[in-house]
């Protein structure tokens, strides 16, 4: 089960958000085994992210103590 990790949010919005969907059709291969493997190949290549970001930021809600400072994993920033 897909657990959604962004704080107030709900697995529905995560996976509306976040998940993608890939189907895989390929014509050439004849055998579903090597279909498969292939498509084990594809799976541990796109479970890691192309893209990454390292930031450092500070938590205003611990100076200012206002709950509208507070930030969680996947706010946006802008």
């Amino acid at each position: 089960m897909y657990k959604c990790l962004v704080q107030n949010e709900s697995t529905e919005f995560c996976n509306k958000k976040y998940r993608k969907e890939y189907i895989l059709e390929d014509e050439r291969f004849i055998l579903p085994g090597n279909l498969k493997r292939y498509a084990e190949d594809m799976l541990k290549e796109m479970a890691f992210p192309r893209i990454s970001y390292q930031v450092s930021v500070l938590d205003l809600s611990a100076i200012t103590g206002l709950e509208e400072d507070k930030f969680y994993l996947g706010d946006g920033i802008g």
